[in-house]
């Protein structure tokens, strides 16, 4: 057995080079003069580049399309942290070259999708402690000392929505690029809030349908005890409310039969908004939907229980709430395109 020597975690690469030496001497191999020199120092690394690297090594192992993700976004941040880190570039060619082979495909059966045979992404246990432990120790000292946990945390949330915004995209059309994209940043904005925390203990998203003839957006809140998704128009502009509220006047029948559809009602209960204690003006206050015409917002929100959103088929349950609201969406979008550049509006609600 060679003697034992210490060893910082940077010269890692001096410790593979060593062990390699010593396999080379015990079998008594020859090597020559060129190999002896290309054993004889490794370059430094840096050990949060090399942790990265072992991390995609690990889900790298299981040798399936999300496992392959999960190992490039590793590898990139290895390089991002060490750019002559070597190891994690030939990973990503290795990644890529696997990815290549790697068709999606989908098993019938309860409506569940798989890539490569591997489960739609989940939000994790750790992620909601990480939540947790923010809303108790607000501050950045606390936060400063836990940047690991809230990276792997935020990692989760973005493969939770990359995710998500893959499944929409079998129904609807999103023109949001990526989970990451769709993330609001953590940190409070302090300057003109009364709240002076400096961080907001959730993983927030927006997925954005194609504009502009694709009205509607959909949002997700991940919060401990506080979870929720909603989607709708909560703040339509002024010329967009009166084509509401002209349509409301002549089509209140449509309106009643989409707002109380049973998937509608099964997966939001009633439409949420602030409304005018009165008709609006220019309006009849005797009209048959005069409380359709008060509403100011339209809007849809549905709760989790934490249980909800670690359970595996979370992201399966948010993709069916967020296609209940499809046939009122794609109404409304033709409500307020109808007559603008581009035609009268996208087709009525398909079914995915």
């Amino acid at each position: 057995m060679p003697p034992r020597t210490r060893y910082r975690l940077e010269d890692v690469l001096d410790l593979q080079s060593n062990v390699a030496e010593t396999i080379v001497r015990e079998i008594a191999l020859q090597v020559t003069p060129r190999e002896a020199k290309l054993l004889a120092k490794g370059q430094p690394v840096r050990p949060e580049a090399h942790i990265e690297y072992l991390k995609a090594q690990h889900d790298n192992a299981e040798s399936s399309p999300q496992a392959i993700e999960l190992s490039l976004r590793h590898y990139r941040r290895a390089i991002e942290l060490d750019p002559t880190f070597a190891p994690a570039w030939v990973g990503i060619a290795n990644c890529h070259n696997a990815g290549s082979t790697w068709p999606s495909r989908r098993r019938r059966g309860r409506g569940m999708r798989y890539l490569g045979g591997v489960p739609r992404s989940v939000i994790r246990k750790p992620t909601l402690d990480f939540l947790r432990q923010l809303s108790r120790h607000n501050d950045r000292e606390w936060f400063a000392a836990h940047k690991e946990e809230y990276r792997l945390a935020q990692e989760n949330a973005i493969e939770f929505f990359d995710q998500l915004i893959a499944e929409l995209n079998e129904h609807d059309r999103i023109e949001t690029p990526s989970g990451k994209h769709s993330l609001y940043r953590i940190y409070n904005d302090v300057r003109f809030s009364r709240d002076k925390t400096p961080y907001n203990p959730r993983f927030a998203g927006h997925l954005a349908r194609t504009k502009p003839m694709l009205r509607g957006g959909y949002y997700l809140w991940i919060k401990p005890g506080e979870s929720r998704l909603g989607c709708g128009f909560a703040y339509p502009n002024p010329e967009d409310l009166k084509r509401i509220r002209l349509d409301i006047l002549e089509n209140h029948e449509t309106w009643q039969r989409l707002l109380s559809s049973r998937s509608l009602e099964a997966h939001f209960g009633e439409m949420q908004g602030d409304r005018l204690a009165t008709a609006p003006r220019g309006f009849p206050k005797d009209h048959p939907a005069i409380d359709l015409l008060r509403y100011k917002q339209f809007w849809f929100e549905r709760p989790f229980s934490d249980r909800e959103v670690l359970a595996p088929d979370f992201l399966a349950k948010v993709n069916r709430t967020y296609k209940s609201i499809r046939p009122f969406f794609d109404y409304m979008s033709q409500v307020l395109t109808a007559g603008k550049r581009g035609g009268a509006g996208p087709p009525l609600h398909r079914e995915g």
